[in-house]
């Protein structure tokens, strides 16, 4: 089965094609009518209501479009509706920068002589956008992202994949827990649409930004006031923190129209604005800000967005001074702060840690990334488990329920608070749980899944 669409100045046109046994053409007529089936002898023994056809062709109907049926026996049969569509007037936050993809060396991996339904999906999608993607059939090629299918690997392949550090995407016809524990591998379950896509490469990129060297830029001391636009609790906690390590004062906001009102107070020294909030989102605050400065001849005041979507529009982002993403690191922080503000070198601010690691969470690691003190992370962790239950709770809730658009976005929630704290099962079972709820996917143990998150969180030493 192939699904192909296109798309005109107000229609769009879908086309499922098969190559099965075809229809004849005395059926053909009736195939839309309810309880109607083909009566040839070819199709006898392949069973169903007869409904699913009517539905399909009711529902075309009631939003005005037309459903059609092109088939010869024995060749196949392509069912095709189109829809009339009215193209919106404004861009949607959070699409892909496609010229900044396109400047990525993006690899497929298939071992020689195979070919792969998920894989000829995935090229033809990008190749829409304008992106190529290079066919490799080694997993030591260079790339800066591989793509590979689950269904065309061995566990000779698999085991190097694992090896490899760099960032791939497994491409996956059901969410397994195969990569559950990899940081350099994301899947992505079919089917797939582009904020699935995106999402998916966010991650995989993101990852890659997280493993880099966590002491090239040694602490700084900061003398200015900042303004924190952030409305995650266990952010605002974390970013509070970081803050005051470096000798920052802050207020904190916890949406766009607040932070617009603090903006014109003339009182900070420089923003790190949350780019998805609640009432006015980030890149509309600072973009009235920056309206608001060209009218009155204000002084500009920097904004630093903070954001997970490591693949955002520039276009978009062109109303910031800076960007950084989500996880946040200490290192990042600093050197996205010492662009705008003034400061001093105290290297003595890295000082040893303790000799002990902890059991599930890596302490004295997290204490190196976000070079807080043993009370300090202690204090953040304890918001984090706070946030956690009631986060978990309400998602326990949503599985019972099957709303799916809660659970879409609490578990969203809890893989970012987890990312965070580099909770790295804690984030790709939330990220299972995600994935699977916003694509609707059939079959799916919503059940199963959130009892083994809640068993992990329950496990850590918080």
């Amino acid at each position: 089965i192939k699904i192909e669409a296109s798309f005109a100045a107000d229609s769009i046109t879908v086309h499922v094609i098969d190559t099965g046994i075809g229809i004849a053409a005395k059926d053909q007529k009736h195939i839309f009518d309810p309880f109607s089936q083909a009566r040839s002898d070819e199709v006898s023994g392949r069973g169903g209501t007869g409904l699913g056809l009517s539905i399909s062709a009711q529902l075309v109907r009631h939003m005005g479009g037309e459903i059609t049926l092109h088939s010869q026996p024995g060749i196949g049969s392509t069912f095709s509706f189109t829809l009339p569509v009215t193209v919106g007037g404004e861009n949607r936050p959070g699409l892909m920068d496609i010229a900044r993809v396109q400047r990525l060396n993006l690899a497929l991996f298939l071992p020689r002589g195979t070919t792969d339904v998920m894989a000829d999906s995935l090229e033809r999608y990008l190749s829409s956008f304008g992106i190529i993607l290079q066919q490799v059939d080694s997993v030591t090629a260079d790339f800066d992202l591989l793509f590979y299918s689950e269904l065309q690997i061995d566990d000779a392949h698999r085991e190097m994949l694992l090896t490899d550090p760099r960032p791939k995407i497994a491409l996956m016809d059901a969410p397994y827990d195969t990569y559950e524990t990899a940081d350099n591998v994301t899947p992505l379950v079919m089917p797939l649409y582009c904020a699935k896509l995106q999402e998916v490469m966010e991650t995989a990129l993101g990852g890659q930004q997280q493993a880099r060297s966590h002491t090239q830029n040694l602490p700084k001391r900061f003398n200015a006031h900042i303004l924190v636009a952030e409305d995650n609790e266990a952010n605002q906690e974390l970013i509070g923190t970081l803050l005051g390590n470096l000798g920052l004062t802050y207020t904190m906001v916890d949406n766009g129209v607040q932070a617009l009102k603090q903006m014109q107070s003339g009182e900070y020294d420089l923003v790190l604005m949350d780019e998805q909030m609640p009432k006015m989102n980030g890149n509309e605050a600072a973009k009235a800000m920056l309206e608001i400065e060209h009218d009155t001849g204000q002084e500009h005041l920097p904004v630093i967005a903070l954001s997970a979507n490591v693949l955002g529009s520039s276009e978009q982002r062109s109303v910031y001074d800076e960007f950084l993403g989500k996880p946040i690191r200490m290192d990042a922080l600093v050197n996205a702060l010492a662009e705008f503000l003034p400061y001093e070198d105290v290297s003595e601010l890295a000082s040893a840690h303790g000799e002990e690691a902890a059991v599930m969470i890596d302490k004295e690691e997290l204490r190196d990334i976000l070079q807080v003190s043993d009370a300090q992370l202690q204090q953040l962790l304890d918001v984090y488990r706070d946030k956690m239950q009631e986060s978990l709770h309400a998602l326990h809730e949503a599985v019972l329920e099957h709303d799916l658009k809660r659970m879409t976005l609490l578990a969203h929630s809890v893989k970012g608070s987890s990312s965070n704290f580099r909770l790295e099962r804690m984030t790709q079972l939330a990220e299972t749980i995600e994935l699977a709820a916003r694509a609707d996917k059939a079959g799916f143990d919503y059940a199963t899944h959130y009892a083994k998150l809640l068993e992990n969180f329950e496990a850590l030493n918080l």
